[in-house]
C-alpha cells in the first residue's frame, strides 16, 4: 500500500504516467487471487504477507488495510488528475476494503484494534496509536476516512472518524507528539 501510494503520488507530482502505471499494476497483483495476498475466505481478506503466489497463513492486520486503502486512494486521485477516464474502480476497491475494515477492526466504541475480531490465538486485542516513522494504522484509518469523506460528501466516513479520534482521544491528549498523524487529523477535522 505505501508502495502503491508512493508511486500514485509520483506520477502526480512529476506528471509521468510510468509510475502511475506501475501503482495501478502494483494494486491489480494485490486483489489477484493466484498472487496470494487476497483471500477469498470470508467473504475477502488482505494476507499479511506472500511468496510465489502462497499465502504466509497470516491474515493482514490493520496496518494492511489502512495502507492499502490510501494507496488506492492516491491511486484514485492521480488517476482523475491526469484525466485518464478514471472509472471509479480504485474507490470501489476502496469502499470494499473499508468495509472489511468496518467489519473486522472497529470496536463498538468506535475504537480501531490492530488484529482482526475473532482472532483465537489472542489473549487481548491490541490497540495501537502511537505514530513513529511509519503511522500506526489507527491513525491512517481516520486519515482515510476524512479523505473518503471529502471525495464522496458521505458524512458516515466523518463519523466514523470522529468516532476513532473519540476513542483516542486520552493517547493525543497525553502525547500529541507521539501521536502526531493523529493529532494532525484533529486538525483537519
Amino acid at each position: 500500500g505505501l508502495m502503491i501510494g508512493a508511486l500514485a503520488r509520483c506520477a502526480y507530482v512529476m506528471n509521468d504516467q510510468r509510475y502511475l502505471k506501475e501503482a495501478g499494476r502494483a494494486a491489480d497483483a494485490v486483489f489477484e487471487v493466484r498472487n496470494g495476498l487476497w483471500s477469498l475466505e470470508e467473504g475477502g481478506r488482505l494476507m499479511r504477507s506472500a511468496r510465489h503466489g502462497k499465502a504466509s497463513g497470516a491474515s493482514g492486520i490493520l496496518e494492511d488495510y489502512a495502507f492499502m486503502i490510501q494507496g488506492l486512494l492516491e491511486v484514485h486521485r492521480a488517476e482523475s488528475a491526469a484525466e485518464l477516464g478514471n472509472d471509479g474502480r480504485r474507490f470501489a476497491q476502496v469502499e470494499r476494503l473499508e468495509a472489511l475494515v468496518c467489519a473486522q477492526f472497529v470496536g463498538k466504541g468506535g475504537e480501531l484494534f490492530d488484529t482482526r475480531a475473532g482472532e483465537r490465538d489472542l489473549f487481548v486485542r491490541a490497540r495501537n496509536t502511537h505514530d513513529g516513522a511509519i503511522p500506526c494504522g489507527t491513525s491512517v484509518m481516520i486519515h482515510n476516512w476524512l479523505d473518503m469523506a471529502e471525495l464522496t460528501g458521505e458524512a458516515r466516513y466523518t463519523q466514523l472518524a470522529m468516532g476513532a479520534l473519540t476513542a483516542i482521544s486520552k493517547a493525543v491528549h497525553e502525547s500529541p507528539v507521539g501521536t502526531i498523524n493523529s493529532t494532525r487529523a484533529l486538525l483537519l477535522s
